[in-house]
C-alpha cells in the first residue's frame, strides 16, 4: 500500500472546494468533520502508477438537494436522484483526486462509481469535509481501499 503524499489533506480540501464551486456554484467552509446525518454515499476506485485508492463521497440530504437544484434547476428531490447525484460527485471528485495524485502524468485508471463505502484500513484515510450552511459533504481517500 502506497501512503498518501505529505500535504495531501490540504490539497484535497482545496480541490474539493474548487470543484464544487466550479461545477455547482456551491461555496463551502472547510470543517473538521461532517455535521448532520449521512444519507448517501458512493465510492470510486482510482489507481495511480499501480497504487490503488478508494475515493468515497458522503453527503447529507440538504447538500445533495443544493447540488441538484444548482445543476438541474429543480427543487425535486428523491432517493434515486440523490444517489445519482452522489455517484456523479464520486466520479467527478475521483477524477480530481486522480489528478492531484499525479494521474495526469503517470499511468492511471478511474473506475465506475458505486453506492457504499470503501474497503481498506480506515486509519489511513484522509478526509476533506465541507459545510454548506449546516449541510455537509465529505470526500475520503483510502490508500489500498479499492475493490
Amino acid at each position: 500500500m502506497k501512503p498518501l503524499p505529505p500535504g495531501f489533506q490540504e490539497s484535497l480540501v482545496a480541490t474539493v472546494a474548487s470543484a464544487l464551486e466550479r461545477m455547482a456554484f456551491m461555496v463551502g467552509e472547510p470543517v473538521d468533520a461532517m455535521s448532520g446525518d449521512v444519507h448517501h454515499m458512493a465510492s470510486i476506485d482510482v489507481t495511480v502508477d499501480g497504487a490503488p485508492y478508494a475515493v468515497t463521497v458522503s453527503a447529507t440530504d440538504g447538500a445533495l438537494q443544493e447540488l441538484l437544484s444548482s445543476l438541474a434547476d429543480t427543487d425535486g428531490f428523491d432517493e434515486e436522484a440523490a444517489q445519482f447525484a452522489v455517484n456523479e460527485l464520486a466520479n467527478v471528485l475521483g477524477g480530481e483526486v486522480l489528478r492531484v495524485l499525479g494521474g495526469d502524468r503517470l499511468p492511471s485508471t478511474l473506475g465506475l462509481p458505486r453506492a457504499g463505502g470503501p474497503s481498506g484500513d480506515p486509519s489511513t484515510t484522509v478526509r476533506a469535509a465541507l459545510d454548506f450552511l449546516g449541510e455537509s459533504l465529505e470526500v475520503a481517500v483510502t490508500p489500498g481501499g479499492a475493490r
